[in-house]
This record gives C-alpha cells, structure tokens and sequence, in this order.
C-alpha cells in the first residue's frame, strides 16, 4: 500500500510538471493571411438570351466586398457599376448585371476590394483590380472578352479617396459613387439581326446609361422626402426628342428605338447615319455631395446608325463619340432655365432644333 502512495503521488507530481509545461509554451502561431487571387475576385458570363453579365465571387476570395467601376481606357471617365457580394456564389446572390450599363463597347473593369471576414483572414486589407474588357456587339450572340491581357492587381494602404487612419467602406452610403468622375459616360452599342423584345429591335442598339446619386436610397436622405434625380436632354439629328429623369443605378435614355416617330426619331434601323447631344446633370440632393454633381455634361455621337443588306441581314455603324462638360455660360444659363421651371415642361418643345450654343463642333 505505501508504494502505491508513492507512485500515486509521482503520477501526481509529474501531471503538474506537464501541466505546468504546457500553460508556459507560447500561443500557437496564427494562419497565414490569405491574398486573394492575382486575376480577379470575380467570374463573369455573358448570358445573351436575356442581355445579362452574371458576377460572383471566386470561392477563394469569399469574404471580400467589392465595388466595382467601369472605366474608359484612356482613365479619363469612370462610373460605378454593380457591386459583388463578398459570399456570392454562381447561385445564391450572383449579380445580374444588364450589359448595357457597362459603359462603352471597351474599357476597364475597376474593382476595389476590402477584407470583410471575421477572422480577418486577408489581414484586413484593401485591394484593387484592373481588367480590360471588349464587346463584340456586331456579330450575334453578342460576345464578351474578358480578360484582355493581364489583370492589374495591387494590394492597397488604402483606398484613394480615405485620409490616414480612416476605413470607408466604398459600398456604404457615404462611399457609394465616391470615384465617380461624371454622371455619364460613353454610350452601349450593339447590332441586332432580329428582333428580341421591346428595346431590343433588329438594327441599332443604342443605350446612354448614367450614374446617379443613389446614397438618396438609405437614410438619412430617404427622409428629406427628396429623390436626388440624374437628368438627360437629348437632340436627335438635331432636333429635341427626350427627356427623362429617374434615380436608379444603370437607369438611362435610348438613343435609337424601333418603334417609330414620334417615340424617338433615330429608328434602331433607318438606312442612313445620325447624329445625337445628350445633355446629363445630376441634381446632387444629400449629405454626400460630388464635385461633378450640379454641373452639366455633354455626350455627343454622329455617323451612327445601321443598314439592311439585300440578304436581310444588318450592318451597324457605331460611329464616333466624345464627352465634354458644358462651361459656356449662356449654354448653362439656357439650361438652367428648363431645369429649374416651376411649372410647365423642363425641357424644350418636341422637335425644336438644337440651340447652336448647346451644340457639337466636331473637327
């Protein structure tokens, strides 16, 4: 019995020295920060049977927000796109994405990125991705090249528009549109051989998106009672056909239509070329304000427009475009008139000519 004392009590002793041991050994080491992937945090398809780009997460970059912009190629003009959610999958929340609000035929997908998992796994950090893209909208199905050659990929201290030692998430209301450089840019093109739908007429496919102040969604804007609205006024060959103004992100004016005067007077086909000045201001109405919001922008397009060939098929010529913003100050005087008319029409009469000092001079 003693000797089953004594070794009872080493036992004893030798699970204390253990014990003892084992609190004085160092924490583990922690997991390894996780980079995401160099080629993009998100996959896209092109579905051309209802006219969407389907967006999702890579399922080694879930857990990473991304807001997206599309950018010109020359980097001049830049408007945000759809956002990605950081646990996207091909089917649960991937983002449906209209093609026609991507900007331009070709340009630059910006994605910027920031860790929004709860372990941290991506060190918290802040990233951004530049991938070029190309539509080839003369040919149907229309077809979307994405990636055009490498994909730019930096890792970030922080975002452009964040001062040191600030975190603002670029999808909260205060960063929505935050690297927006105007409420419009250039104008989606496309070559339809048949017809699809409303909107979607054999001919010419001509859709001039824009951005908008949509942090008037969340509070405490939403409150005001006041929709911070993105206005467009467009001249077709000249003369005044359209006016909208609306709210919604991707929202926009037809430039061509194949339903006939006086809907709009650029048929989607018409056997000859067009012009057209689309005159954009964004009201700016929000705690959040833009510099390029209160001011006027001019998209203007000319020798555009498509043919049918003796076989039924379409020819279509997307012409050329430029943008500029409008300083002349009678021009802004004159707009400003219809914008701010407290009763009656905000725009000019239908089929009114193009005001020679609203107009383009092309070289």
């Amino acid at each position: 019995m003693r000797y089953l004392s004594l070794l009872l009590l080493l036992t004893l002793a030798l699970l204390s020295t253990a014990c003892d041991q084992r609190q004085n050994l160092p924490p583990p080491p922690p997991p390894p920060v996780l980079t995401p992937p160099a080629d993009g945090v998100a996959v896209f398809r092109y579905e051309h049977s209802h006219g969407n780009v389907v967006a999702w997460t890579r399922p080694e970059a879930h857990g990473i927000e991304v807001s997206q912009y599309i950018e010109s190629l020359d980097g001049q003009h830049r408007a945000q796109w759809w956002g990605v959610h950081p646990y996207s999958t091909p089917t649960y929340m991937a983002a449906y994405i209209p093609a026609s609000s991507m900007y331009g035929n070709e340009g630059v997908i910006v994605q910027y990125g920031i860790d929004t998992t709860p372990d941290k796994r991506y060190g918290g950090r802040r990233f951004i991705w530049k991938t070029r893209y190309r539509w080839h909208t003369h040919e149907e199905p229309w077809r979307l090249e994405l990636p055009v050659g490498p994909v730019s990929f930096e890792i970030l201290e922080r975002f452009p528009w964040e001062a040191p030692g600030q975190t603002l998430n670029p999808r909260s209301p205060e960063g929505a549109g935050i690297a927006n450089t105007g409420p419009v840019i250039r104008p989606f093109l496309g070559c339809y051989q048949a017809d699809r739908g409303v909107f979607r007429e054999k001919g010419l496919y001509a859709f001039s998106p824009h951005a908008v102040a949509f942090q008037w969604f969340w509070e405490p804007i939403a409150q005001t009672g006041l929709a911070s609205f993105t206005r467009q006024w467009s001249w077709s060959d000249g003369m005044a056909d359209g006016y909208i103004a609306n709210t919604d992100l991707g929202n926009g004016m037809f430039l061509t239509d194949g339903r006939r005067p006086p809907r709009k007077l650029i048929p989607s086909l018409s056997n000859r070329l067009h012009t057209v000045v689309v005159i954009v201001y964004a009201d700016g109405i929000g705690p959040f304000p833009r510099s390029w919001e209160k001011r006027y922008w001019r998209l203007a397009g000319r020798n555009f427009g498509a043919f049918e060939n003796p076989d039924g098929s379409v020819r279509c010529e997307f012409g050329e475009w430029k943008l500029d913003e409008l300083t002349d100050p009678q021009a802004i005087a004159l707009m400003d008139g219809w914008r701010t008319r407290s009763s009656g029409r905000s725009f000019p009469p239908d089929l009114e000519p193009i005001p020679a000092v609203l107009d383009v001079q092309w070289p």
